[in-house]
């Protein structure tokens, strides 16, 4: 794993990176006369012309993170397809993309891949069939990194495909909905629908703390045990 310095310079270097670019549009829209406002009407306008088949179809297979798509596509597409046809759409776009990630971790550019996840301090885990579904669950469970690195994660282990595309969707399904329910609230002033999905992620959450709290627990109780045993 790396020092805590490396690790707190990424954050760093990532949060003025963000600061700078969030600077750099605002900055454009003033100067250019448009409101932030006239600004996300007119990505949606362009989104709305490139029409919903092109949105999830980018969207099942460029490896960029859920809610970056999500959160427009409630306001651009909603109208067309209803609220819950775009919620069933981004679903099945981040089921198609999980399997495509899948398959070019295990097969397409596994030595590439496994270099990029090592340069990031995270270690490929060894999956077994007798652990292969807590791998999984730990993987996805982890906060912080993108799915889609979890998804490289596992398909370098070789997690087995089908529990691994059940697990990760099921996973992916609730951040698809509030990401949905939180772009369409706020572009239409929607508070309560906007809550909602803030609501949504803040489950997510505390139910993975709460997984992730129990693990620990089990296992530190599991350490305590091996060592009473091997006392005696």
């Amino acid at each position: 794993m790396p020092p805590p310095s490396s690790s707190c310079a990424r954050v760093s270097v990532a949060v003025w990176l963000g600061l700078g670019l969030a600077a750099a549009l605002l900055g454009w829209a003033l100067i250019g006369g448009a409101s932030l406002r006239e600004l996300s009407d007119r990505g949606i306008g362009v989104l709305r012309a490139a029409g919903p088949v092109a949105f999830f179809a980018a969207m099942a297979v460029i490896p960029a993170p859920l809610l970056w798509f999500t959160i427009p596509a409630g306001e651009a597409f909603a109208g067309e397809l209803t609220l819950g046809g775009v919620i069933v759409a981004a679903s099945l776009a981040a089921g198609i993309q999980i399997a495509v990630m899948y398959w070019i971790a295990r097969y397409g550019l596994r030595p590439r891949i496994e270099a990029w996840i090592r340069r990031r301090g995270h270690s490929i885990p060894r999956v077994t069939p007798e652990n292969a579904l807590r791998v999984t669950l730990l993987v996805r469970f982890t906060p912080g990194p993108p799915m889609v690195v979890g998804c490289f994660v596992l398909g370098l282990a070789e997690v087995p495909f089908r529990l691994y595309l059940l697990v990760s969707w099921l996973v992916a399904v609730p951040w698809v909905i509030a990401g949905v329910a939180i772009g369409r609230g706020l572009w239409q002033g929607d508070f309560t629908l906007a809550a909602t999905g803030i609501g949504i992620l803040v489950i997510v959450v505390v139910g993975l703390a709460g997984w992730r709290s129990r693990q620990r627990r089990r296992a530190l109780a599991a350490r305590v045990a091996g060592r009473h045993n091997a006392a005696e």
